[in-house]
């Protein structure tokens, strides 16, 4: 049995390709769902012949993507915390409220959030998990019996989050949370006594920052109560703190590069803008339909 460390969440995916599993159980304090709708612009840039840190940085907000796409027969739970379902609901709402010319004023429920988000997963045929609120011991008769790889990334766990390339954050949701933060993300003993009883062939564990790997006292006992599961710790795609920062820029660019192209009303062709945006970066093209 492996546990297989990335610096990036979207590193992690084409590991647990490799080993066809039948169920995935993915942890985020995210939900990832970029690109949902635009899954074929996906499969298309995945084609193409891209450095890997360009790989890294484009597909890191779109997971759940990235894991139906390349595991098109196992059946996939996505696990978010309902509050960070809600902030990114409200991250988004202002978002397209930013990109409209005049912006219609509406307030959103916690209902309307968690229905966009349980709406993107069914198109993708993924089921959606609630925890916390709910209780991880809910999915234990979901994968009885079937091979199992859990994807862990890191800032699901309130004791890492903050050691995380992205923490988790509650700053900026509108409506009144239910107790203390640590209330709203998974806890590292659920975590670790979920692969414990659930044994998964492949655990991957991503978005621990490169500082956090090399000193932090909780990772290390993390990862220590893995290895004594019988895992063996793996490095799959690790970067330091200037590679990591490359990867953030080429994302941010592309970013800024979108954002003009949504604010003038083009933002349906997604793939037009990826290739024109690689392209720019001087990247070959040529065996590539495009």
């Amino acid at each position: 049995m492996k546990a297989i460390i990335n610096s990036i969440h979207s590193d992690s995916v084409p590991f647990i390709a490799d080993v066809m599993p039948e169920m995935i159980v993915s942890f985020d304090a995210h939900p990832d769902l970029g690109h949902w709708d635009n899954v074929e612009t996906v499969k298309s840039i995945l084609k193409l012949k891209i450095p890997q840190k360009i790989k890294s940085s484009l597909f890191r907000t779109s997971i759940q993507v990235l894991l139906r796409v390349l595991n098109p027969n196992s059946e996939i739970i996505s696990v978010v915390p309902e509050a960070c379902i809600i902030t990114d609901y409200n991250w988004n709402f202002l978002l397209k409220s930013f990109t409209r010319t005049q912006p219609k004023r509406r307030r959103f429920t916690k209902q309307v959030a968690i229905s966009d988000w349980r709406r993107k997963l069914t198109k993708l045929s993924i089921k959606g998990n609630m925890c916390p609120p709910k209780d991880l011991e809910s999915l234990f008769s979901l994968i009885k019996g079937r091979s199992l790889a859990i994807d862990i990334d890191a800032d699901y766990i309130f004791e890492l989050t903050r050691v995380c390339n992205t923490p988790a954050g509650f700053s900026d949701i509108p409506i009144p949370m239910r107790g203390m933060p640590e209330d709203n993300l998974g806890s590292i003993n659920d975590v670790l006594n979920f692969v414990s009883l659930s044994k998964p062939e492949l655990v991957t564990i991503s978005e621990i920052s490169h500082q956090a790997l090399k000193l932090n006292n909780i990772v290390r006992t993390f990862f220590n109560t893995i290895k004594k599961m019988g895992y063996t710790i793996e490095e799959g795609i690790l970067y330091d703190e200037q590679e990591y920062s490359d990867v953030m820029k080429i994302k941010g660019d592309f970013h800024s590069y979108y954002m003009k192209e949504a604010i003038s009303g083009h933002s349906g062709e997604f793939y037009k803008y990826y290739v024109d945006y690689l392209k720019n970066l001087g990247l070959d093209f040529t065996n590539v339909d495009v």
